[in-house]
């Protein structure tokens, strides 16, 4: 993988992933500035202990994220677990262990909220972390808990998840299921709406790992993509539900995107088959973040 710098053009990080002969998958990270020609300023071995036959086909392994709120810091997927480094002392600060039963696919950094990201992985569920609240054992055993998981949403691998860029309530999801998944998870995001914050004894208790069922009381969403949000039993409706479900893809879904700063409500897809399809956050859903 590879991923610039978000306020220096010329800085490039790149990953590459190899396995062993141990049977252990090694992740090499190289920094680059183009300025200066075509040879690495910096390199990194970044070596997974888990044994695992799942990581030799996984294609998250070695995805990289750079964290926009601390730009000498990066997210590595080092197969079930997170790397998160120093890129000053090229050195490992945090891990986060056994992120996901079978391996993790993809991660994202929250663009408004400091130190929690989202992960995405071949167990079919999307988890939300707080880098904050990870164990400090170093036992391999230990299992680091996150703060929201959503699931249901996938049957398959979660192979791509994305925060909106300027609205993180808003989350994209694809996978290997051919579907794509459009988020609110407003009860974690760095602006909650109005009902998460006087509905405070209900979903947006953080601790509770739990994601409300899409398909009865969040949303329900028909074959074209468009949904029904249900309130909850006392009128007020959930903070975090499914808006949409794209099933437009007639293969695996390889990568999801948002419009950027351009237009912040256009998202796009890309499926093994060579579609690319564009969609848009439907206008009930932007008044209800704007206003």
């Amino acid at each position: 993988g590879s991923v610039w710098n978000p306020m220096d053009g010329n800085d490039l990080l790149t990953s590459t992933s190899t396995n062993t002969t141990q049977g252990k998958t090694s992740v090499k990270l190289e920094r680059w500035d183009v300025t200066i020609g075509c040879e690495s300023v910096s390199t990194l071995d970044c070596n997974n202990d888990y044994k695992d036959s799942s990581l030799r086909r996984s294609s998250g392994c070695g995805r990289i994220c750079w964290d926009p709120h601390d730009l000498d810091a990066m997210a590595v997927v080092l197969g079930m677990n997170v790397g998160i480094y120093d890129l000053r002392s090229m050195d490992c600060q945090l891990t986060l262990k056994n992120c996901h039963r079978y391996g993790i696919c993809d991660l994202d950094y929250n663009p408004n909220r400091p130190n929690v990201i989202v992960t995405g992985g071949e167990d079919g569920l999307i988890k939300f972390w707080d880098l904050r609240k990870t164990s400090s054992s170093t036992s391999s055993d230990m299992n680091d808990s996150p703060i929201k998981v959503i699931r249901g949403a996938h049957s398959h691998w979660v192979t791509s998840v994305k925060y909106n860029k300027c609205h993180d309530q808003l989350i994209l999801s694809g996978s290997t299921d051919a579907t794509v998944n459009l988020f609110r998870v407003g009860s974690i995001s760095s602006a909650p709406l109005l009902a998460d914050i006087t509905d405070s004894g209900n979903s947006n208790n953080e601790n509770s790992g739990d994601y409300p069922n899409h398909d009865s009381t969040a949303a329900t969403s028909n074959n074209n993509g468009s949904s029904s949000h249900k309130p909850s039993a006392d009128g007020v409706e959930a903070p975090d539900i499914r808006v949409k479900k794209h099933d437009d893809h007639k293969d695996s879904v390889y990568n999801i995107t948002w419009g950027g700063n351009a237009d912040a409500w256009v998202y796009a897809s890309l499926g093994y088959e060579g579609r690319v399809v564009l969609n848009h956050v439907p206008s009930t859903e932007k008044y209800k973040i704007l206003l």
